[in-house]
């Protein structure tokens, strides 16, 4: 087998804790001493439980890059002229919570619960949407 980070024939090969490639032991080992490590394994942990069994990880940041970590508590205000409509019900299994559209500083829309708070962090169907939309 080839390992895809160094590219090295190899005879043993593992799944990357970060994102999913198969490495192999070497690359394993740079993976377990990478400051993020713990992070990207308590990250996994979470997708699991949530019974999110597509998670891609957070993303092999590089030997020396460290991983962008999600903002624990950020809120968003949602304006008046969207509180002013009613609500609409997420539609992710086991959720059906109501969530507002709002639309972020870069322009795209995002939905976030009554309190403000992204709705990713909160359903329990969040990997099953991704970016542009589309649930699979």
């Amino acid at each position: 087998m080839i390992c895809v980070r160094c590219l090295k024939d190899v005879f043993w090969t593992i799944m990357s804790k970060f994102n999913g490639d198969i490495i192999c032991e070497e690359c394993e080992e740079v993976e377990r001493n990478h400051p993020d490590f713990e992070y990207a394994l308590e990250e996994r942990r979470k997708a699991l439980e949530r019974g999110d069994f597509k998670f891609r990880g957070t993303g092999w940041p590089g030997k020396d890059g460290r991983v962008e970590k999600r903002r624990k508590g950020v809120r968003y205000e949602i304006p008046e002229k969207v509180k002013r409509n009613r609500p609409a019900i997420c539609k992710g299994e086991g959720c059906l919570q109501e969530i507002y559209w709002i639309e972020t500083e870069g322009g795209r829309r995002m939905p976030v619960d009554p309190d403000g708070t992204p709705h990713w962090a909160t359903c329990p169907d969040a990997g099953r949407f991704k970016k542009g939309g589309a649930a699979k």
